[in-house]
């Protein structure tokens, strides 16, 4: 009998068609957030692996970041709320992960991973650089008491020379690579070893090719005595 009803049946074909418009009206405006699905469906480690196989340069992990902060930037002028007739859809709202601080958050999760990343090539490659630069000067160091030493410490001295002549194109990459991880790095370079390290980069090199010269004036000085005592080698080994 209500079936049956005229009035009844157009004021529930108005209801429908007002629910069916709102409905659409609401899932037009979820699928503008769409496009962030990528930050929380796909796999940050495997994501990374991928990346560093394909022997990233430096530019891209700075194109890398740089989409992350873009993406947080875009995400943080979404509308706080969206009115559709009688309901309001709310993104932000205090004390409570709506859908705004949640694609936040993945966004820097995905900028934090990358960074840590760059942190870790960064950190090998400084590690890798202090170490020989201390390894050099220790055997430079070392006490010239023979033929053998002298040998030694000339071999040394001869490689010092071939890396200075490519050890600008080395300290570069480092450096580029902490100026990026200081705009990026989310709490900065916390381990004052670290630090130091940075630092005196490009300085402890300085003093050891100063230690190399003094080595090679220490040398052309006593070469008289070298060459007495080669000669003395020399003619006992015949």
């Amino acid at each position: 009998m209500i079936a049956q009803d005229k009035e009844i049946v157009k004021v529930i074909l108005l209801l429908t068609g007002s629910i069916q418009g709102t409905k659409n009206k609401v899932s037009e405006f979820l699928s503008e957030f769409d496009k962030y699905s990528w930050l929380y469906k796909k796999n940050i480690t495997d994501e990374i692996k991928s990346f560093t196989k394909k022997g990233p340069t430096l530019q891209n992990y700075e194109d890398a970041l740089k989409e992350f902060t873009r993406i947080e930037e875009e995400i943080e002028k979404v509308t706080e709320s969206y009115q559709i007739g009688a309901m309001e859809l709310k993104t932000v709202k205090q004390n409570v992960t709506l859908i705004v601080e949640g694609l936040k958050s993945w966004a820097k999760e995905w900028k934090l991973q990358y960074s840590q990343d760059l942190h870790k090539r960064a950190r090998s490659q400084l590690d890798q650089l202090t170490e020989q630069t201390k390894m050099f000067s220790m055997k430079l160091s070392k006490e010239v008491k023979d033929i053998d030493s002298l040998g030694y410490v000339m071999e040394t001295l001869e490689k010092i020379r071939i890396k200075q002549a490519e050890i600008e194109m080395e300290f570069y990459p480092v450096i580029e690579m902490y100026v990026l991880l200081d705009t990026y790095l989310v709490g900065g370079i916390t381990d004052k070893d670290e630090m130091d390290s940075r630092s005196l980069l490009r300085g402890n090199w300085d003093l050891l090719i100063k230690q190399a010269d003094h080595k090679v004036k220490e040398l052309q000085h006593k070469q008289a005595v070298y060459l007495k005592q080669l000669k003395k080698n020399v003619k006992d080994f015949a």
